[in-house]
């Protein structure tokens, strides 16, 4: 409504004249959510930003660090007020707000993590129709026996392997966060030129070995930068809502391979890809680091800046974070790294407390992978239309599966269900689908 000086004056005449309570109420509401979103850009100070407001008996009332607005509603003619007010006046609690934007200030980071996530999903259901399109033998590689076709399907988790293991042992101390990102990022830009240009088999084997590569870096660095940047109250969720990108990313993958499939254009299933591969370039290259990991590294004003632009926090409450990071890792603000392997291990192996998650988190991993659906996924394609169902009935298991993990996200917080709950409520469910 600020984009529109009629528009704003007949808000003001409402406000002024009306005699319902509510109407003004509302009014006033809209008013304030208009002047947080775009300042005042009807009385020329369009950087009004970070507005503090308040609503008294005589008018409207609004801050910034550099402008002082009133609005009168008492007075006929309206008046209104602004004039300068200096920045040592402004309260700390000017920090808190959130800039001025849709968009909380952690997004960013947030949706570049996710991207890698939607990468690999991406790669398990473009994988899917690839696989398709070569069992038929009318690509450039001619008929390929059962094998190849599997050394299709693993050779990206060939890869993963691969980095997964060498980033456990270089990633935290030596690369950091927003590095891992930006080697993923090329990994999987690189793998997907690789692979959807090669016009030999072997080729396209070292194309699906990179893109792999691609995704155990991203899988490593993902959960932990949503994390360590995301405010406490959401970490939950965000973190949850990456399984879901890599559910969304299996629905892209199978429906880039409906688009091609009619062709046989396996090349286009793969390139599909390259739009989400730039976008996550480009935020990796933008994001800060991780404060927590600038904490534990001794890079503490660095940690107090990354969390500020994060969080829209004033310097002391950052300051006040990131010493509460470094003592909650077993150190005091004044360390300088945290602790080793080693130490780790112990930390995990002489806590009962600590034996039992590791036990429980490992199971889950190991029977979700012999439960056999990570196969079905990748095989979806050719297992459904050898049932006589058509290919395109993968992106149906595709798109039941991703609004159950978003239930699950949303689920994951809620004090009815939470972790526990969801864990024995899918366990349970697994169970009862296999024997059947």
């Amino acid at each position: 409504i600020c984009h529109d000086n009629t528009l704003f004056n007949a808000l003001f005449i409402v406000l002024r004249t009306s005699t319902s309570n509510k109407m003004k109420t509302a009014f006033t509401i809209v008013f304030l959510f208009s002047i947080a979103v775009n300042g005042v850009k009807c009385f020329g100070y369009s950087s009004l930003k970070r507005c503090n407001a308040n609503i008294g008996t005589n008018g409207i009332h609004l801050s910034s660090k550099s402008k002082k607005f009133s609005l009168n509603l008492k007075e006929n003619p309206l008046t209104f007020n602004t004039n300068s007010i200096s920045s040592d006046s402004i309260e700390s609690s000017d920090y808190n707000e959130e800039k001025s934007s849709i968009l909380p200030p952690w997004f960013p980071s947030f949706a570049t993590a996710c991207l890698g996530g939607l990468l690999f999903g991406l790669d398990i259901g473009s994988s899917s129709s690839v696989l398709r399109i070569l069992g038929t033998g009318l690509s450039e590689f001619g008929t390929l026996d059962p094998i190849q076709l599997g050394q299709i399907a693993s050779s990206s988790l060939l890869g993963a392997i691969i980095s997964s293991a060498s980033i456990i042992f270089i990633g935290d101390k030596v690369i950091g966060r927003k590095n891992e990102l930006q080697i993923a990022s090329v990994l999987f830009l690189v793998g997907t030129l690789v692979q959807s240009l090669s016009t030999s088999f072997p080729i396209a084997l070292v194309g699906r070995v990179l893109y792999g590569l691609g995704i155990g870096t991203a899988m490593h660095v993902a959960p932990l930068f949503i994390a360590e940047t995301s405010p406490n109250n959401l970490r939950g969720r965000l973190v949850s809502f990456k399984e879901a990108a890599i559910v969304l990313g299996i629905v892209a993958g199978y429906a880039a391979g409906a688009f091609y499939g009619g062709s046989n254009n396996w090349h286009g299933v793969f390139q599909s890809a390259l739009p989400f591969e730039f976008l996550m370039l480009g935020g990796s290259l933008l994001v800060p680091e991780s404060p927590r990991w600038l904490a534990l590294r001794g890079r503490k004003q660095e940690a107090v800046s990354s969390l500020q632009s994060l969080q829209s926090l004033d310097p002391q409450a950052a300051a006040a974070q990131v010493d509460e990071m470094i003592v909650m890792s077993g150190g005091s603000p004044d360390d300088k790294e945290d602790g080793g392997t080693v130490d780790k291990l112990k930390e995990i192996f002489n806590s009962k407390y600590n034996r039992r998650a590791l036990f429980i988190g490992l199971g889950l991993v190991l029977f979700q992978q012999l439960s056999g659906q990570p196969s079905v996924l990748y095989f979806a394609n050719r297992i459904f239309e050898q049932a006589g169902m058509g290919f395109e009935a993968a992106l149906i298991i595709g798109v039941f599966k991703l609004l159950m993990t978003f239930a699950s996200a949303f689920l994951v917080e809620n004090p009815n269900f939470g972790r526990r709950s969801l864990l024995l409520y899918g366990n349970t469910g697994v169970s009862i689908s296999l024997l059947l």
